[in-house]
C-alpha cells in the first residue's frame, strides 16, 4: 500500500499544441512512455474506487479524502484528492489476464499514451527533475497524457504526489507551481477535474 496525492483534468480532443510547447521550453516535452491499454472495472455510481487490470497486475485505488479545490495562477484550479494504492500480480494461468475479463461487459479499456516528467523533493524544499529511472523517497510526477475511451480520444492532465503522507501536498504544489502557474497556456477548470474513476463513471451517464 502506498498514499498519493493527486490533481487531474480530462478533455475531450487531442492535447493541445500550446500545451505541448510550453513544456518544451519549460523544461523539455516529458517522456514518452510505451502505449498501454488498461482495463478499469465497471463501479457505476462510485467515484471514490478504482480497481483496474494492468500489464499483469490488478490494482487497486481508493480516496481516502478531498482536500477541496486549489488554485494556480488565474486559469488553472482543480480538485486535490488523497489516495491510498494495492498492486497485486495476477496468478499465472495459461488463460492469463482474458480469465479476468470475464464477462467482458464488466470492463472498460483504457487505451493510453503518456508522457512523464518525474520530480523530487529535497528535506529544504528544494525541487529538481530526475530520471524516470529514479524514485526518490518524496516528489511528484507530472503527466500529460492522451487516452482513448468509449471510441472518443481525451487528453488528461494529472500531478501525482508520492512519498511519505505529511510531504505529499509539499510535492503535489511545488510541482503544480512550477508548470502550471507561471503561464500555463490552457484554462483548466475545477469542472473538469476529477480521478479516473469518476471521469469514467461520467462517461457510463453519458451513454445511457
Amino acid at each position: 500500500m502506498y498514499p498519493t496525492a493527486e490533481l487531474r483534468w480530462f478533455y475531450w480532443g487531442a492535447a493541445p499544441r500550446a500545451a505541448l510547447d510550453w513544456l518544451e521550453q519549460w523544461g523539455g516535452l516529458p517522456e514518452p512512455q510505451a502505449p498501454r491499454r488498461d482495463y478499469y472495472l465497471r463501479l457505476p455510481g462510485n467515484s471514490s474506487l478504482g480497481i483496474k487490470l494492468r500489464e499483469g497486475q490488478i490494482e487497486v485505488k481508493r480516496r481516502t479524502r478531498q482536500r477541496g479545490t486549489a488554485r494556480f495562477g488565474e486559469n488553472v484550479a482543480g480538485m486535490v484528492e488523497h489516495w491510498r494504492k494495492w498492486s497485486f500480480p495476477i496468478a499465472d494461468s495459461e488463460a492469463g489476464t482474458d480469465a479476468w475479463l470475464t464477462p467482458a461487459s464488466a470492463w472498460i479499456p483504457v487505451d493510453k499514451a503518456r508522457r512523464l516528467h518525474r520530480y523530487g523533493l529535497a528535506a529544504d524544499g528544494t525541487l529538481s527533475q530526475v530520471s524516470l529511472e529514479r524514485m526518490p523517497q518524496r516528489g511528484c510526477e507530472f503527466e500529460l497524457s492522451e487516452v482513448r475511451a468509449q471510441g472518443d480520444m481525451w487528453w488528461s492532465v494529472c500531478l501525482e504526489a508520492f512519498g511519505e503522507e505529511g510531504s505529499l501536498e509539499d510535492s503535489l504544489y511545488a510541482v503544480s507551481a512550477l508548470l502550471l502557474s507561471p503561464g500555463w497556456p490552457v484554462a483548466m477548470a475545477e469542472e473538469q477535474s476529477s480521478s479516473y474513476p469518476e471521469w469514467l463513471n461520467r462517461l457510463l451517464d453519458a451513454d445511457k
